[in-house]
């Protein structure tokens, strides 16, 4: 069990990655459910495991405190109940680059 950690700013700016953004980050990456009432899972094919790092960010760029479990061997359950309702942009991270996805918490 481990906490994706909060910066102390609540905006957001620009990028520190100096790979580009592309679509073979996480392409078979799966995000759901979505809408969620509090927990998300994202899904991962299994050579994408090792080497993974998520961050949560609220519509407004702040980065969230998520609880997130390894639930089996190609996925995390990211748990959104300490955080209030609305929309939060996950990035998944990893050596090729980022990738996006947006979820919407009931």
């Amino acid at each position: 069990q481990g906490a994706i950690q909060a910066n102390n700013s609540n905006v957001t700016c620009g990028s520190s990655y100096d790979e580009p953004i592309v679509d073979e980050v996480a392409t078979d990456v799966r995000v759901y459910p979505n809408p969620s009432s509090c927990k998300v899972i994202v899904e991962f094919p299994e050579e994408l495991v090792d080497g993974i790092r998520l961050e949560v960010y609220n519509y407004l760029g702040a980065r969230c405190a998520v609880n997130n479990y390894r639930a089996n061997d190609r996925s995390i359950e990211l748990d959104f109940t300490s955080l209030p309702t609305g929309m939060y942009i996950i990035h998944v991270i990893n050596e090729g680059g980022l990738k996006s996805y947006s979820v919407v918490i009931q």
